[in-house]
């Protein structure tokens, strides 16, 4: 499934990352920018014990 970055300050900002980590595509930086967050809310929610 395709994603459209239509705004273009978020581009900007992917391809920054993008440049910074060497991935070798847009996808992969967002794909570990949204497991990274992911990872981040489920620590904070065990330390709140909000989870699950």
């Amino acid at each position: 499934m395709a994603l459209q970055i239509r705004d273009s300050h978020i581009d900007a900002m992917v391809s920054e990352l993008q440049s910074l980590t060497k991935a070798r595509t847009k996808t992969e930086v967002v794909r570990r920018a949204l497991q990274h967050d992911l990872l981040e809310f489920a620590l904070h929610c065990m330390g709140l014990k909000l989870c699950n």
